[in-house]
This record gives C-alpha cells, structure tokens and sequence, in this order.
C-alpha cells in the first residue's frame, strides 16, 4: 500500500551493471527513509534506455511512468532528480507534464550556489585553495 506520493528517481543512466549496484543501494536508502511510497526509476537518457532494453530492462521514462502511475490510482509524484547540474537533461525532464498528476522536482545536486559551496566544503583538502579547480558533469549541449 502506498502512502503520499509517488516517488521516481531521475538518473542520465549507465548500461554499465556496475553502476546498478549504485542505483540499487540509492533505492534501498529511499524506500528505509521512505517506507510506503512507491518509488520508480527514470533515465533521460534515449540511448542508455534503449541499450537496457536490449539487454531486457526496460527503464521507461518519465512521461509514461507518470502515465502509469496515474493509470495505477496515484495523484502526485515527487521526482528527484540525481543529476550534477541542472543542465539540459535536467530541463527537459522538469519540463514533462502528464494531465491529472501533481508533480515536484527535486533540483540536482549542484543547483545553487550554496550547494556548491556546501559540496566544495565536504571535499574538504581535496579542493584547491590556491588556484582554480575544474568539476566536470555531462548533460549539457
């Protein structure tokens, strides 16, 4: 039984199997925090989902999962983003309405600045002080 809303988990996506050992422990994490929701995954990524469905797992995204959702009784969803930035995938994800459903984005990790501020904190000595430092993400143009 499901408790609010719905909760789907937005990655860019790997076709690597080591990477769904990340995934798995990140939804093993939300749903101990999170008990009763129902919790989904999208990728934004077209050609990550059709490499998974070629191995087939099929990731659908987020359109028809929100279409599911709804189809399955539910009214609302959160969507957490799990991207760096809030770039072009981030975009077009946040961009996706389906009719009937309530849905909140969750911002990625480094949307403010003071999330960088806070992310260049928890790094801790691995940031340099005097000079520049370079953080590389894709999901930009």
């Amino acid at each position: 039984m499901s408790f609010g809303p719905s909760i789907v988990l937005a990655a860019f996506g790997s076709t690597y199997p080591e990477a769904r050992g990340t995934y798995d422990d990140f939804e093993k994490e939300v749903r101990g925090r999170l008990p009763g929701h129902e919790v989904r995954w999208v990728f934004t990524s077209s050609i990550v989902r059709r490499v998974l469905a070629e191995q087939g797992l099929v990731i659908r995204p987020l359109g028809e999962t929100l279409e599911e959702l709804r189809e399955a009784g539910s009214t609302s969803a959160v969507v957490q983003s799990l991207h760096v930035t809030p770039g072009g995938e981030f975009a077009r994800l946040a961009s996706v309405r389906v009719p009937g459903m309530r849905v909140a984005f969750g911002a990625p990790l480094l949307a403010t600045p003071a999330d960088r501020a806070r992310v260049v904190e928890i790094l801790g000595e691995q940031v340099r002080t005097d000079g520049e430092n370079i953080f590389v993400a894709h999901g930009n143009e």
